[in-house]
């Protein structure tokens, strides 16, 4: 029987330019945009914005996976 391979994908904080997130979270009118909504719609809106941002702004790296590597104690280095 085939083995199922899937790929796990985490986030790369070491690429991510947030001096850019910064600019993009201070240039939006927070406070006209929320006045009008309850807490849970404000809340919704602002994860949806979030998740967004992170969507675009920071990369996904392929995780490493434990195949192939060996103990410390018998590696070269």
């Amino acid at each position: 029987m085939g083995q199922m391979k899937s790929e796990v994908k985490t986030l790369s904080f070491r690429r991510v330019n947030l001096q850019l997130i910064k600019s993009l979270a201070a240039g939006s009118p927070w406070e006209t945009t929320l006045r009008t909504k309850g807490a849970e719609q404000r809340w919704q809106l602002f994860k949806d914005i979030f998740l967004c941002m992170q969507e675009l702004l920071i990369h996904l790296c392929k995780k490493l996976g434990k195949e192939g590597k060996r103990p410390a104690w018998l590696s070269n280095s």
